[in-house]
This record gives C-alpha cells, structure tokens and sequence, in this order.
C-alpha cells in the first residue's frame, strides 16, 4: 500500500512538474530560465514533498484505533482508490483527449486530468468524506469510549505515581528515624572529635572513619549524609568551636561515594 501511494504521488508530481513547464514555454520562456527556476526550487520543493510522503506513509498506516472509529476510510479498498486516484484521473485524461493530434497537447490533457483527479479527491472529498464518517453515531460512540479509556489509564498511572512517591517518603522517613537513633551517640562522638582535631592541630582519629565506613555500609552515601548532618547538629546544639563539616568531609573522603565537596560552616 506504501509503494502504491509513493507511485501515485510520484506520478502526480511528474504530472504537475510537465503542466508548469508547458505553460511556461506556452508563454514564451526559454528552457534556460525554466531550468533556472526549478533549480532555486529544488531545495524547498524536497523539503515540501519529504514532509508529504512522510505524511503518507504514516497515514497509510492505519492503527487499529483509527480502523474502528473509521472503518470505511481506513478499509483496504478505500486506501487502494485513494491511491489509485491519480491512475484514474490520468485516464480520464487519456480518454479526453481524442482528436487531439499534438503530443504536448494530449500529455497536457493527460496532466491535467491527474492534476483535477487528485486535488478534488484528496484535498476535498476524503476530508469531507472523513468528517462525515466522524458524525456517525457508531464512529462518535467508539470515540468517546477510547477518551474515556485513555483518561482512566492516566489516572490510573498518576495514581500510581502517587502510591509510589508516597512509598519513598515512607521508606526514606523510617531509614532517617532508624538511623538517628543507630548513630545519635556516634553523630556526638564526631562532634567532639572534630573539635579535639582542630585545637589539638591534628587530624580526625581512625574511630571517625570507622564510623563512616559502618554509616555506608546501613544505608550508603544518604546514611553518610545524614549522620554528617546530626553531627554537624550536635556541634551547634552544644556550643563547640570548630569547623566539624569540614573535619568530618575530609575524614570520610573515599568511603564509598563520599567526596570531600562540603563547603565548610563557619559556625562550626
């Protein structure tokens, strides 16, 4: 059905393309300038006549959505007319040009015919025809129950969306709620280790990185994150001089996913 259609497409280009040239040279332009103006057209009648096909083969392509809600315009024998209409009308063409003698003339004849045939039938009585299929009461009923479908689908999906937002939240509250009450005393711990490291001028000692290995191990780089968090809280909480962010961001950098990115606090 695709090739059909490209044929007759093809065919009623070709048929246009010889009835634009014969009217110029009908009025006395020469062939240079004809080939001059077809070559400055070339680019954008590609453009035009790629989006065309394209639109062909995508309509020809009938879905079974399309099929049940027209089934007339969608049948294999109204695609095949449908195709079959620039045929057609070049041999109206052909039988209307009895007693002409000139061979131009009767090419011409034959392209006007493909050219009437195919503008009448697919520029106004296939979309007149697909309106009017449209109205039927069968076509509208079948309409309305594929929206009607289509709506309880999306919310059918946004309400699982939902339901699985809802679920992460969840998930995420009770992992927070768990791991504040596994590293409440060690959040502490890093607080005073991190104070201890700055006014002693050394670095944080291995039980700080022990406690960042065990927070990757429960819950990754977000267990890390939270207890960086808590004790980077509890340093304020209990009014302890020292840059505990940054103390703690170096420490653990390389366990896991941690990188040492934190910008330090200044109260801290």
């Amino acid at each position: 059905m695709k090739l059909l259609h490209a044929s007759a497409t093809a065919f009623f280009l070709l048929a246009a393309a010889y009835v634009a040239v014969l009217a110029l040279r009908q009025a006395g332009v020469n062939w240079w300038l004809i080939f001059s103006l077809s070559g400055y057209s070339a680019a954008s009648g590609f453009v035009l006549v790629s989006a065309y096909l394209f639109a062909i083969f995508h309509g020809s392509s009938r879905n079974q959505t399309c099929a049940i809600e027209h089934p007339l315009t969608s049948s294999v024998q109204y695609m095949t007319l449908y195709s079959l209409v620039p045929f057609l009308g070049a041999a109206a063409g052909l039988l209307c040009k009895v007693g002409i003698e000139s061979p131009a003339q009767a090419a011409g004849t034959i392209s006007m015919g493909t050219i009437g045939a195919t503008f009448s039938f697919w520029v106004i009585i296939d979309p007149l025809i697909v309106m009017a299929e449209s109205f039927l009461p069968s076509s509208r009923a079948r309409r309305l129950a594929r929206l009607a479908a289509a709506k309880d689908l999306r919310l059918q999906q946004q309400k699982q969306r939902d339901q699985m937002l809802e679920l992460i939240e969840k998930q995420e509250l009770e992992n927070r709620r768990i791991w504040n009450n596994t590293f409440a005393d060690d959040a502490l711990s890093l607080a005073q280790l991190a104070y201890s490291a700055k006014r002693q001028r050394r670095s944080m000692p291995a039980k700080a990185v022990e406690i960042g290995l065990e927070a990757f191990k429960r819950g990754g780089l977000e267990c890390m994150q939270a207890v960086h968090e808590m004790a980077v809280q509890a340093a304020r909480t209990r009014g302890i001089n020292g840059t505990t962010a940054r103390y703690i961001s170096t420490c653990w950098d390389g366990i896991g996913h941690w990188r040492d990115s934190f910008t330090p606090d200044p109260h801290n």
